[in-house]
């Protein structure tokens, strides 16, 4: 599997040192894009698995934000059902860049995907910092 995915050149994945997924999302609103944001998503969950094989314990994920600026119900489903499948291989999900509005809406998909350890930060360089920490 690779260690980089990208899907119609708006959202990516890459791996970092320390076992990190460094994901980029964009807005999908169209039809077209939700469904590359469903084919995206099905890739990344296959990475975190790989990775998980591999490496023999949970990663992280870094979630960039600053580009995702509204999202449907769909979308909405869409990033609870991977972050449900995720949670026996994510140890921590850390978010950064988004608006007010789309800090709101992280609430409700962590609470859908039943996932507990996640937190949203301003700046990149403070998720860095509480994926590093042992803390949850």
């Amino acid at each position: 599997m690779e260690e980089s995915i990208n899907v119609g050149g708006r959202h990516t994945a890459d791996v970092l040192e320390g076992n990190i997924i460094d994901v980029k999302l964009a807005s999908s609103s169209t039809d077209e894009e939700v469904a590359e944001l469903g084919e995206f998503l099905e890739k990344l969950h296959e990475l975190a698995v790989d990775l998980y094989n591999k490496k023999g314990e949970m990663i992280n994920a870094l979630v960039d934000l600053s580009n995702f600026t509204s999202y449907s119900p769909k979308v909405v489903s869409l990033i609870a059902d991977v972050l449900k499948d995720d949670k026996p291989y994510i140890r921590k999900t850390a978010t950064f860049g988004a608006s007010t509005f789309i800090k709101l809406a992280e609430e409700t998909v962590f609470a859908l995907a039943e996932r507990n350890n996640f937190k949203a930060f301003d700046s990149k360089k403070e998720a860095l910092e509480w994926l590093a920490s042992p803390d949850l």
